[in-house]
């Protein structure tokens, strides 16, 4: 009977030790994968925090769920140069920078090698939910006509961005997506410290697209740090 209660303890103990929460915060750095060769883009900067609990399934495997927020977006810009008819010419440079934030939760398969400073690899689908955005855009112009006179134009738009159809006929600045949706491949590889700090780098590529034409789906890098909580 003592043998008994003994292996119970211990194993109500393992499992203790088996399974924790994970508190996890860091920045992302995002594009968009489209069909438009003519522009160029550059990283969109953000953040992201969230929740996780992993529970171990073996000694070296675990199951990560996650509630997260997470910025995902791009910059991008274009350059040319118009000669109109009649002469002259002007430079255009056109710059938009969109920002969208997203409820996502994945579900992560871990395995885990190491004792008191661990390496782990992780993987798997992530569920994301637009909730909101915001956006600039810049038209700039700058030339001369053909009498040889300058010419220039600014142009500065900030934007909204919602994620449902755009309604009939709108013609406004704000900027409507109807996909709301995003279905995205996580991949991570990080290292936890005296089972006390975990930090990660993760990649997240989308399945979906988030815009028909041109056909646009996020990537995005991620970094962050969390603290393990175990109970």
């Amino acid at each position: 009977m003592k043998q008994l209660l003994l292996a119970v303890f211990v194993a109500g103990s393992s499992m203790a030790q088996a399974q924790f929460l994970l508190p996890r915060a860091g920045a992302t750095f995002s594009w968009v994968q489209f069909d438009d060769p003519s522009l160029t883009q550059t990283e969109k900067q953000g953040f992201t925090f969230g929740l996780g609990y992993n529970f171990k399934i073996s000694n070296r495997i675990s199951i990560q769920p996650e509630f997260n927020f997470i910025q995902k977006g791009f910059s991008s810009s274009e350059t040319y140069t118009v000669y109109p008819y009649g002469g002259g010419y002007y430079d255009v440079s056109v710059m938009d920078k969109k920002g969208l934030n997203y409820l996502q939760l994945p579900l992560l398969g871990k395995v885990t090698l190491g004792n008191k400073i661990k390496v782990f690899l992780n993987a798997g689908p992530a569920l994301g939910f637009g909730l909101s955005g915001k956006g600039s855009y810049s038209y700039n112009t700058e030339g001369v006509d053909g009498l040889g006179d300058p010419i220039s134009a600014n142009v500065n738009i900030d934007y909204k961005v919602i994620f449902k159809e755009a309604p009939l006929g709108y013609e406004g600045e704000d900027d409507y997506i109807k996909e709301r949706i995003d279905v995205s491949a996580q991949f991570g590889l990080g290292i936890s410290l005296f089972d006390k700090v975990i930090l990660e780098t993760r990649y997240g590529h989308s399945i979906s697209s988030f815009n028909t034409y041109p056909k646009m789906q996020h990537r995005l890098w991620q970094i962050t740090i969390g603290v393990p909580i175990r109970f």
